[in-house]
C-alpha cells in the first residue's frame, strides 16, 4: 500500500468523554504473533459467516440450479445463486490466507498444530478447501463442474429448422455437508486461536505492568504532542 492508502489506517482509543487515550505497542515476539492471530481471527469469522449464509440460502440454491441447469441461462447470474458463488468463493480465498504464504502476512496457523488434532473429517474438509482454492478459485482457468457446448435445436425435421443456442453449465455450491463441516472447522479454528490470543495476551499485560516509568511517561508525552 502506498501512503495515500493508509492514512485513514490509524489507530486509536477514547475514553467515555471521547478523548484519545495514550497507547503503548510492544515489540516482541509475543505482541507480533499476536496481532497476526487477531488478523487470522477476523478472516476465520469472515469465513464462519460466509459458509452460514451459504447454509441459509442452500435449498433455494438447488431449487434454483435444478431449473435452469443445462439450459441456454447461466446459473451464476441469478441474483440468489450470484451471492451463494460469492459468499463461498470469497470464504475459500479468506480462509486459505489463514495457511498459506503470502506477502504482508507474518502469522500463519499451521495445519499440524490446529487442524489435525480436530480429527480425520476435520483434516479432509481443510484440505478440500484448500486444494478447491488453489485448483478451482485462485489459481484456475476452469471452475469447479464447468461444461460449455455450442447446440443446434431442431424445431422440425424436414425441411430441417434449427436454432443455434450455447448451452453453459457450472456447480454453484459443493455439497451441503461439505459446507457444514467447513462452518464447524472455522468455529473450532476460531476457538484456537481465541485461547492462543487470550494466553498472549496475558503475558503481555505482565510485561506492561513491569516497564519502567521512564518509558510509559515518553509514551504518554509523545502521544500529547501527536
Amino acid at each position: 500500500m502506498t501512503r495515500q492508502e493508509t492514512r485513514y489506517l490509524r489507530f486509536f482509543a477514547t475514553d467515555s468523554d471521547g478523548r484519545h487515550l495514550p497507547i503503548i505497542y510492544p515489540n516482541t515476539d509475543e505482541a507480533i504473533r499476536g496481532s497476526g492471530l487477531f488478523m487470522i481471527l477476523a478472516d476465520l469469522a469472515f469465513c464462519q459467516q460466509g459458509f452460514r449464509h451459504l447454509l441459509s440460502t442452500y435449498s433455494t440454491c438447488v431449487e434454483i440450479t435444478q431449473k435452469i441447469e443445462g439450459s441456454m441461462a447461466e446459473p451464476g447470474l441469478h441474483p440468489v445463486l450470484f451471492g451463494a458463488r460469492a459468499a463461498w468463493f470469497s470464504s475459500v480465498i479468506t480462509y486459505g490466507k489463514c495457511f498459506a504464504r503470502a506477502d504482508g502476512r507474518q502469522v500463519l496457523l499451521a495445519e499440524k498444530k490446529y487442524v489435525k488434532p480436530l480429527g480425520q473429517p476435520y483434516l479432509d474438509c481443510h484440505q478440500k478447501l484448500i486444494d478447491d482454492r488453489h485448483k478451482f478459485i485462485a489459481h484456475a482457468g476452469k471452475s469447479l463442474n464447468e461444461a460449455g457446448r455450442i447446440g443446434y435445436v431442431i424445431r422440425h425435421q424436414w425441411p430441417i429448422d434449427a436454432e443455434a443456442r450455447y448451452f453453459y453449465l457450472r456447480a454453484t455450491l459443493p455439497s451441503k455437508e461439505h459446507i457444514e463441516l467447513a462452518e464447524e472447522l472455522s468455529s473450532k479454528l476460531i476457538a484456537s486461536v481465541d485461547a492462543e490470543i487470550d494466553r498472549l495476551l496475558k503475558k503481555l499485560g505482565a510485561e506492561i505492568l513491569n516497564l519502567p516509568r521512564e518509558q510509559i511517561e515518553d509514551v504518554i508525552r509523545r502521544s500529547q504532542q501527536s
